[in-house]
């Protein structure tokens, strides 16, 4: 009976050392642009300072819908004019 219960304990051990050890979901990032209108995201995306900032404004602002088709084409607009294509292959 001992033995059963230690096994169980140490299990359960196991299984809590594993679930603190998990990755965590990361936070979610704001959207730097202050008026959430598609234009507006649009053009901070396409006026970014860099590629990789086009890339975390788009994230932090898709609306995860349909929307995000203008936001993803304005990343694409700002690579094109950059050169930022050829790197990124």
């Amino acid at each position: 009976m001992f033995i059963r219960l230690s096994l169980v304990i140490s299990a359960l051990l196991l299984l809590g050392s594993i679930a603190l050890a998990a990755p965590k979901p990361s936070t979610p990032k704001e959207c730097p642009v202050t008026e959430l209108s598609l234009d507006v995201i649009e053009a901070a995306i396409e006026k970014a300072a860099s590629c990789e900032q086009s890339m975390d404004i788009f994230q932090a602002c898709a609306y995860g819908a349909s929307g995000d088709v203008a936001l993803a084409q304005a990343y694409s607009r700002r690579l094109m004019r950059t050169g930022g294509a050829k790197q990124h292959k």
